[in-house]
């Protein structure tokens, strides 16, 4: 299982074999539990880390890591609830977009329908009209 890491946090490294596990003698020096050799921090604050690492129990690091685990869920279902709201959105607009056009179609449709009407209409009445002239014309 992977240990989650606070992002101020110094991993310590064996600088003989690599390993990350040490222990204190009893003069105070840090050993490597592997190699045994004697590793010599740079600054304090990798000493206080260290203890406290060696010092922390499991369920300390369990409770830890739970703590991490919820904010991170809160984190993750926030960013979640972003993307789907601008998916929503999104979503949305394309409807709009849908809506707007059926309408402009419809429009034009009533337009053309309208206009074919009207030439209808002007072709019966000029046929009315030929036909009236004709048997006026042929009439003695």
């Amino acid at each position: 299982m992977s240990e989650m890491k606070d992002s101020h946090s110094v991993q310590l490294e064996c600088p003989n074999c690599g390993s990350s596990s040490f222990a204190t003698n009893p003069d105070g020096s840090v050993m490597c539990n592997y190699c045994h050799a004697v590793y010599e921090p740079p600054g304090g604050q990798v000493l206080d880390q260290l203890f406290e690492r060696v010092t922390t129990t499991r369920t300390d690091w369990l409770r830890q890591v739970r703590e991490e685990a919820s904010a991170i869920k809160a984190q993750d279902e926030a960013a979640s609830q972003a993307r789907l709201a601008e998916m929503w959105a999104t979503d949305e607009r394309r409807r709009e977009a849908i809506a707007q056009a059926r309408a402009e179609r419809d429009r034009q449709q009533r337009v053309m329908w309208s206009v074919a009407l009207v030439v209808i209409v002007i072709f019966v009445v000029l046929v009315i009209v030929a036909i009236v002239i004709g048997r006026v014309q042929v009439s003695p």
